[in-house]
């Protein structure tokens, strides 16, 4: 079987509109940058703590847990409740009301 014949391509070429970038100054070393050896940069902090003075912001605090021994006023009289104290996790020694 022959190889596919195509016609002659009538568009022109394109024109290179950066000559700069050809290939041969492509490889060319680029310039290092300047070495200012006596500017020294001293940014602004963003934040910092002066001691002895009060925050900006007072820091969250924790919520509140109820006293696992107090018996809920909407549970019934004969609603039997046990309390358990968790022994692993984030949130171990903490006590719950179960039943």
């Amino acid at each position: 079987m022959s190889e596919p014949q195509f016609p002659p391509n009538t568009e022109p070429a394109p024109i290179d509109s950066a000559p700069n970038h050809s290939p041969t100054s492509a490889n060319l070393p680029q310039p290092l940058p300047q070495f200012m050896p006596r500017r020294v940069y001293n940014p602004e902090p963003i934040s910092y703590f002066i001691p002895g003075e009060a925050p900006a912001e007072p820091a969250p605090r924790a919520a509140q847990r109820r006293d696992p021994e107090e018996r809920p006023s909407w549970l019934p009289e004969n609603w039997t409740t046990e309390l358990r104290r968790r022994s692993s996790g984030a949130t171990a020694g903490q006590t719950d009301r179960v039943g």
